[in-house]
């Protein structure tokens, strides 16, 4: 009785095979599922910091704008470099949208209103040095712009997926306001960070990056 008792579940189990097929295994997430892949600005003296616009100089913080102090030279302006590492991104990505952003911007003064856009630049260097302030200005990323909830963002998704395509381990960027100065001799500056004005840390700058599936 108990080998009929088996032998007629097997027949039922094989019908219901034969009707409806054995389950799909569960499939792998996709990679985009999980989110975004983040890369970080360096953080480095030596990869990142702030030159004047129109005269040699360099500086640790990561700030743009106008009039630094009272010595600054009249029509003079504030530039800041960014350098991010691309390592972490996996081989032969295509990128969907690749978006620069940072939460820890300070305002002083009127530079949003008195200095124009936010342009941010390609740009090549080894090392950042003061010997930057004149560095040509190459292709355009994107204009960074300020959102509703205060941070500051823009997609630089065909400079990344350029920069992935000339096999460039490495993004560096240049952010400066579209005007030097505004000529007013009073300070306008928009700095990141997140604790001290002149604080340079990995994570001020962010590109959260979705690639395409």
């Amino acid at each position: 009785m108990k080998n009929a008792n088996v032998g007629l579940f097997c027949a039922i189990f094989g019908g219901l095979i034969a009707a409806f097929g054995m389950p799909e295994p569960a499939q792998a997430q996709s990679s985009d599922s999980a989110g975004p892949i983040i890369l970080k600005n360096a953080g480095r003296q030596d990869l990142e910091g702030h030159t004047p616009t129109t005269f040699q100089g360099q500086g640790v913080g990561l700030f743009i704008g106008d009039n630094l102090n009272a010595g600054f030279p009249a029509g003079a302006g504030l530039q800041m470099f960014l350098h991010f590492d691309l390592s972490k991104l996996p081989a032969g990505i295509r990128i969907n949208t690749a978006v620069l952003s940072s939460k820890f911007a300070h305002i002083r003064s009127r530079p949003l209103n008195s200095l124009g856009s936010i342009l941010v630049d390609n740009v090549t260097y080894p090392r950042f040095s003061s010997g930057l302030w004149n560095t040509p200005r190459g292709a355009a990323a994107c204009v960074l712009t300020r959102r509703t909830n205060g941070e500051f963002g823009c997609d630089l998704a065909p400079s990344l997926s350029r920069a992935l395509s000339q096999g460039k381990k490495t993004l560096a960027l240049r952010l400066r306001f579209e005007h030097n100065s505004d000529n007013d001799g009073r300070l306008d500056l928009l700095s990141f960070y997140s604790t001290r004005p002149n604080e340079n840390v990995p994570g001020i700058f962010m590109i959260a990056v979705t690639p395409k599936p």
